[in-house]
């Protein structure tokens, strides 16, 4: 099956004056429709920049210095269009018509991605008024039945509230409604589960996962919950560093993990037999300085598997299939095979 996303060798540079901070340094993955991919790391390890580089809306002074993010389209005479989005201009009128109608995203925090002045309908009637030939009163019908869609009681009269008058989890829902009412084909989700409650956190999901079942959408999940990407992923890309660390199906990242950051990552959580008081395990050490151009792993200095080998320190490397949809970046490993 032909995916409906591919991210090739995405490099994302932030030039600032102290130096470079390579955000994105070579990460590659594909989605294809109806599936999810779980994109999972520490904070600061990039996740959430490749979800800003697809829709080309990446910060200044952050940019895309190289690789590729090829977009399955359909074309106007029913042809298949593979667009390389790191070819447009991010203000231009193709890359505006993809954000929204092709390509949506929840953001992590949705008290802030909302305008405070206008009311939630106002935002997500102005989404499909961008998008679509539709009249205001069929607009504001469809963004009612979004809202509706979403969970959101009373949608008649939630459509006219400001964001700060709904609780956390009504934002969230609204936030939703307003990224999926155009219907797009590939939903990022930048942690939206991750200011919520657990109940709250397990309705989202759910919601997603609906929703998913009834567009045929691709979704990419980013989280630095291993919990919560464990029930909604079906593949799952390990990030650290802006660099790829391993990338497989979910049940061979929760089961059969060889890199050592993902082992580490598995250890800290707890699981339902992990006996009460049990001292979970923690990644000794931080991520390394920002401004650093690491050749080897760059969790060398965190490692407790690679021994000081210096293969890890300083060889270059890159993904290795050890097993069936199964890469892994680990010098000592690959070395190995």
């Amino acid at each position: 099956m032909i995916p409906i996303l591919e991210v090739e060798n995405l490099h994302v540079h932030f030039f600032l004056d102290e130096g470079v901070v390579r955000a994105v340094d070579g990460v590659s993955f594909s989605v294809e429709a109806g599936k999810t991919l779980g994109i999972v790391g520490e904070s600061g390890s990039g996740k959430s920049v490749i979800g800003q580089s697809i829709l080309r809306i990446v910060p200044p002074p952050g940019r895309i210095v190289n690789g590729r993010i090829l977009l399955q389209l359909d074309g106007d005479n029913g042809e298949q269009e593979r667009l390389d989005l790191t070819g447009l201009d991010p203000y231009g009128r193709r890359a505006r018509s993809i954000r929204g109608r092709d390509v949506a995203m929840i953001f992590q925090e949705p008290m802030n991605s909302f305008s405070p002045v206008h009311t939630v309908g106002s935002q997500i009637i102005e989404a499909l008024s961008l998008h679509g030939d539709v009249s205001g009163a069929e607009a504001r019908n469809r963004a009612i039945e979004m809202l509706a869609r979403v969970g959101i009681p009373q949608p008649e009269l939630r459509i006219d509230a400001y964001p700060h008058e709904l609780s956390g989890g009504m934002r969230q829902r609204a936030m939703i409604a307003m990224a999926l009412v155009c219907r797009p084909r590939i939903l990022i989700a930048d942690e939206p589960t991750t200011a919520l409650d657990v109940t709250i956190q397990a309705q989202i999901i759910d919601l997603l996962q609906s929703l998913q079942e009834e567009f045929g959408m691709a979704i990419i999940f980013i989280s630095h919950n291993l919990g919560v990407i464990s029930e909604i992923s079906d593949d799952v890309l390990v990030v650290y560093f802006g660099r790829a660390m391993e990338s497989a199906p979910v049940d061979v990242i929760f089961e059969q993990p060889l890199h050592p950051y993902t082992r580490a990552l598995l250890r800290s959580i707890p699981s339902i037999d992990t006996p009460v008081r049990t001292h979970l395990d923690t990644i000794e050490g931080t991520l390394p300085d920002p401004f650093a151009n690491i050749p080897g792993c760059p969790f060398f200095g965190r490692c407790l598997e690679c021994e000081g080998k210096t293969v890890c320190r300083d060889e270059p490397y890159e993904l290795t299939l050890v097993g069936e949809r199964h890469y892994i970046a680990c010098p000592r490993i690959c070395v190995a095979a």
